[in-house]
């Protein structure tokens, strides 16, 4: 059965189709678990344990804006090695918001003015989607944070595709930043002219 991107076993259970995916997951909730803390701190706790406790490994593997499938293998690369680029951290914090019952996505796409790839959750509160990204919060150490953040609240623009292609989302470009795109796209057009 599947309800939004959730899906169960024929046990009623959630599950991400992969045996060893569930049992690592399962067991890194089971030991961040405090019968005191609400839903939404449960949640909070497994974003800081993915920030607090992985690393970050540089890879060449990037995906196209939108792509699916990519979740469960990224997920266990980080899980087995405890290393991993931003589609692990998106992968396995994906999982395990699942796990707690959310209907998290993992989003592949671009970050920043001027896109590179980048993966991050999207879980949706009353309807409003919201950024969950461990690995920009570990890479920023404090600097900006990146738990339940509004798109129109981010420090700079967030991006993906739907199946045309197109840009579908994305955050108004202020001051220096719209000024150095603006510089950077005119330099372009000089060098091809």
């Amino acid at each position: 059965a599947q309800i939004g991107n959730l899906y169960f076993g024929p046990d009623g259970r959630y599950t991400c189709g992969d045996a060893e995916a569930d049992r690592l997951i399962k067991g890194i909730l089971a030991g961040l678990y405090d019968p005191a803390l609400t839903r939404e701190e449960l949640l909070r706790s497994a974003f800081d344990y993915t920030v607090k406790s992985f690393s970050y490994l540089r890879r060449t593997e990037s995906y196209e804006w939108g792509a699916k499938g990519w979740e469960v293998q990224e997920a266990l690369t980080m899980l087995n090695t405890g290393r991993g680029n931003c589609y692990c951290y998106a992968a396995a914090s994906c999982r395990r918001a699942r796990q707690r019952g959310y209907d998290a996505e993992a989003v592949s796409g671009g970050v920043n003015w001027n896109p590179r790839p980048h993966g991050w959750v999207e879980i949706e509160f009353d309807g409003v989607p919201y950024i969950f990204d461990t690995e920009l919060e570990m890479a920023k150490k404090g600097q900006y944070h990146f738990w339940k953040l509004a798109y129109e609240d981010v420090p700079w623009p967030y991006h993906w595709a739907e199946t045309s292609g197109e840009v579908t989302e994305e955050t108004e470009e202020t001051g220096e930043e719209a000024a150095a795109e603006e510089a950077e796209k005119a330099a372009a057009e000089e060098k091809t002219e």
